[in-house]
């Protein structure tokens, strides 16, 4: 046998993927991904409703539609926040019988969520590029940080499923504490709740595994 008809030496190349296996291969790296997505905008969604409810108990006696039209008449949910703070401020000032002690917990809710709203911006808004490998053998998701995209940007290195992940948590946390809150204001016999214990950025945050040379 010639010594050079042997194997070759290193790494043997990846078998190529087909079209179709690509495809398949980028859905099942989008998918992960996908799914936090979708949580966070359920979660947001959830919280918003919530503090119409609020609104609502503060501004329209016996929670009227009157209160409800009134929040809805605007769809720019940092206007209905502000819309809500002016509400609980009202309230402490000129109602007869105030409950500044769940309306405090109302504003320590709006300052957490205006805190997350450029997260959960950065989330949904930030342009995301799937990228094959040059032997076309292996598909990652990345944000597309490329021509300087301030969101894209914010999330460069981070592992992107489990800094969404957080994101999700948060909201998740703070809509149910709405939903409680919504509760102790209009029924006596429910307790204020205590604030929930927001998971640190830490719990969820890694940087993200270095990329193979075939990405770059």
């Amino acid at each position: 046998m010639n010594p050079s008809s042997g194997p070759p030496t290193g790494e043997p190349s990846k078998k190529l993927l087909t079209p179709a296996q690509r495809e398949r291969a980028r859905i099942r790296a989008f998918r992960p991904l996908a799914i936090e997505l979708g949580w966070i905008v359920y979660e947001w969604n959830r919280l918003h409703e919530a503090l119409g409810e609020l609104f609502a108990d503060l501004t329209a006696e016996n929670r009227t539609r009157i209160g409800f039209a009134v929040w809805y008449a605007t769809t720019n949910e940092r206007t209905q926040r502000d819309m809500l703070r002016a509400a609980v401020k009202a309230v402490n000032a000129y109602a007869e019988n105030p409950k500044p002690q769940e309306h405090a917990e109302i504003l320590w809710l709006l300052d957490e969520l205006n805190t997350l709203a450029g997260r959960r911006n950065t989330a949904v808004h930030s342009p995301l590029v799937l990228i094959t490998s040059s032997d076309l053998s292996q598909v990652e998701i990345m944000p597309h940080y490329f021509f300087g995209n301030p969101r894209a940007t914010e999330l460069r290195n981070k592992s992107l499923p489990e800094e969404f992940k957080w994101y999700r948590d948060h909201l998740s946390k703070l809509a149910l504490f709405a939903e409680r809150l919504h509760y102790s204001l209009v029924f006596p016999e429910f307790q204020l709740p205590e604030r929930p214990k927001l998971p640190p950025r830490g719990h969820y945050q890694s940087r993200a595994k270095q990329r193979p040379k075939t990405f770059r």
